[in-house]
């Protein structure tokens, strides 16, 4: 049996947000620095005026547009890493970066998906900051660089938290596991899952550039929180990355659900001491993890979710059995940490642009 056990603790919570990331940290709806989705082999800058501002996730976007020494307009979409909620919780909105009309300088790379999008890595602001796009990444124009800082959470929020904690049941933050290389796999293939793996194209194939996910890759998003709730004869786990909910069945005798095939599966669970254990089946979707590795129709997962003594650390494990793709079952091992007060969010992912036009009335100066 493959045991990969990734726990570490990350270094400040800004991880999340492309301010204070490093460099290909993100990579949850396509890292700006990935070289599948972007041409990171040329950084191209642009100068222009801000047209408009999509400040919603799974990350901000705004438009530029940029006239040639021909008077040639050419309309393009910047986008940056992080989400909104992260950018949020360090005190900075739409308007604290730019604002429609700005006449901005912008430096990155260009999307493999849509020609007119730039991922960007620097951004000259109109008050001579720079936002910088990983904590490590030197400034490009400036002297000065844009920064954020986590705000404090409410007391009274803090307190009652700490008041209804039980056990697994609260809200637990990001996970402290760094991901999994696709190289990290490989050896562990059936002939069928090297096949399935070689398909994948992660530019037509990636389902969360349309703002959807399944299991197990939910489990792991690396930027947002997690919260469990007992609602009796089930556990409700609320993930804030893409507004997802989990259902697991404590009394499965009792449940008249058909168990059809969904994206989440169907999850049973029982109690063995303090530990949770839910076993799921019926999962239609088609990859394990966020880099392509695939899962087929007959993989099934044990999960155990148990919190430390002290309620501190929940530490999650899950073991795939997936007879298609893996020639043994697979382990997996991550924890989250508990920050009192910490709450899940309303994510509201949009893939496209549609509504920006009223979203960039807002913001005009």
């Amino acid at each position: 049996m493959l045991i990969l056990n990734r726990r570490f603790v990350l270094a400040v919570l800004g991880w999340a947000i492309g301010i204070f990331a490093p460099a290909g940290a993100l990579a949850h709806h396509g890292s700006i620095v990935n070289p599948e989705l972007y041409r990171a082999e040329n950084l191209v800058e642009l100068e222009g005026e801000v047209t408009a501002i999509f400040w919603r996730n799974p990350h901000p976007r705004f438009k530029l547009s940029v006239v040639n020494e021909s008077k040639e307009e050419t309309i393009w979409e910047l986008e940056m890493n992080g989400s909104i909620n992260g950018y949020r919780r360090m005190g900075i909105g739409a308007t604290d970066i730019v604002q429609v009309g700005d006449q901005i300088k912008v430096a990155g790379f260009i999307s493999k998906i849509e020609t007119a999008s730039l991922g960007v890595l620097h951004m000259l602001l109109t008050n001579g900051r720079e936002f910088v796009n990983g904590r490590n990444r030197e400034l490009r124009w400036s002297t000065q660089r844009m920064a954020g800082e986590f705000q404090d959470l409410d007391v009274s929020t803090v307190e009652a938290a700490k008041q209804s904690a039980d056990g697994v049941f609260r809200v637990w933050a990001n996970v402290q596991e760094p991901g999994i290389k696709p190289a990290e796999y490989e050896p562990f293939f059936t002939d069928k899952g090297r096949q399935l793996a070689a398909a994948y194209d992660p530019l037509k194939d990636n389902y969360e550039l349309d703002c959807t996910q399944g299991m197990p890759e939910t489990m792991f998003d690396r930027g947002s929180p997690m919260e469990i709730v007992n609602q009796g004869e089930r556990i409700l786990i609320h993930l804030q990355e893409y507004d997802v909910e989990r259902v697991i069945h404590m009394n499965a005798q009792n449940t008249q659900m058909e168990k059809e095939l969904s994206p989440l599966g169907y999850s049973e669970g029982k109690w063995e001491g303090n530990t949770l254990v839910v076993n799921t089946t019926g999962v239609s979707w088609a990859y394990y993890d966020e880099v392509g590795i695939p899962q087929s129709e007959q993989v099934s997962y044990s999960e155990r979710f148990s919190a430390s003594d002290d309620g501190n650390l929940l530490s999650y494990q899950i073991t795939i059995n997936d007879p298609v793709v893996f020639t043994k079952p697979y382990v997996r091992e991550s924890s989250r940490k508990w920050e009192p007060g910490r709450q899940v969010e309303l994510f509201n992912c949009t893939p496209q642009w549609e509504g920006v036009e009223g979203i960039a009335t807002q913001f005009k100066k």
